[in-house]
C-alpha cells in the first residue's frame, strides 16, 4: 500500500503536531506501507531535507519519502495584518489544499492522509482516496466542507 501524509505545516517544527506527523509516517512505514510525507515549503525559505526531518524527530534515514511543495510565505505578514491575519490564514489554508490536490491527482497513492480539513476537502473534490483525522470540530466554512466530504466517495 502506498500512503501519502499531507501536512498543513512546514517540517520540521517545534510544535507537537510535527511529532505526530513524523511518527505517523514512521508507523505507516513500519506497518509495511510505502509512506511519504508531503509538506508546504514557503517560497524563499529553503525546504528541509529528508535527512533534517529524520534527524530532528529521531527517525532512521530513508524510513519514508519526503516531498516539499512550494507555497506563498504568509506567516511573515502576521505582524503587519494583526486581527486580519486569521482571515488571510483561512485563505492560505484553502490555497494549500488547492495547490496539493492536482499533485495528488497526478500521484498514484492508495491513500492520502491529512489532519487539515481544507486539504481533505480539496482531495475529495478530485476523487483522491482520502482519510482525514479530525483534531478539532470545524466551524462555519469547515462544516460546509464536512457535508461535501461526507457525500463524496
Amino acid at each position: 500500500m502506498n500512503v501519502v501524509f499531507i501536512a498543513g505545516n512546514t517540517m520540521p517544527t517545534q510544535k507537537a503536531h510535527g511529532v505526530h506527523v513524523a511518527k505517523l509516517c514512521e508507523a505507516f512505514a513500519a506497518a509495511g506501507a510505502t509512506a511519504a510525507l508531503w509538506y508546504p515549503a514557503p517560497h524563499g525559505i529553503p525546504a528541509s531535507t529528508a535527512r533534517a526531518i529524520f534527524e530532528f524527530y529521531g527517525i532512521a534515514d530513508d524510513t519514508f519519502g519526503v516531498r516539499p511543495f512550494g507555497v506563498p510565505d504568509v506567516m511573515r505578514l502576521e505582524p503587519r495584518l494583526g486581527r486580519l491575519f486569521p482571515y488571510l490564514f483561512a485563505l492560505y489554508s484553502h490555497a494549500l489544499g488547492a495547490r496539493v490536490a492536482p499533485l495528488a491527482r497526478r500521484g498514484c497513492a492508495d491513500l492520502y492522509f491529512t489532519t487539515d480539513i481544507d486539504v481533505a476537502y480539496w482531495l475529495t473534490l478530485t476523487g483522491a482516496p482520502t482519510m482525514w483525522e479530525c483534531h478539532r470540530v470545524p466551524r462555519r466554512l469547515g462544516r460546509l466542507e464536512l457535508r461535501q466530504m461526507f457525500h463524496s466517495r
